[in-house]
């Protein structure tokens, strides 16, 4: 009886760690590529090509 207890508590943790683990990678994904957009490639772009890429997550 231990043991199936103990392996379902494993389960269970390894599931909520994947799932925290999972959302903070695409949290981080997202955010790293938006910060690219509005602060990396304005430095590289001119600001009339910046007007022509077509970007709504981008902040004004």
């Amino acid at each position: 009886m231990l043991g199936v207890q103990l392996t379902l508590w494993i389960l269970g943790f390894l599931g909520i760690l994947g799932t925290v683990l999972f959302f903070l990678v695409k949290f981080i994904r997202t955010d790293s590529f938006l910060y690219d957009n509005d602060f990396v490639w304005s430095r590289k772009v001119s600001s009339e090509e910046i007007e022509d890429i077509p970007n709504k997550n981008r902040s004004k």
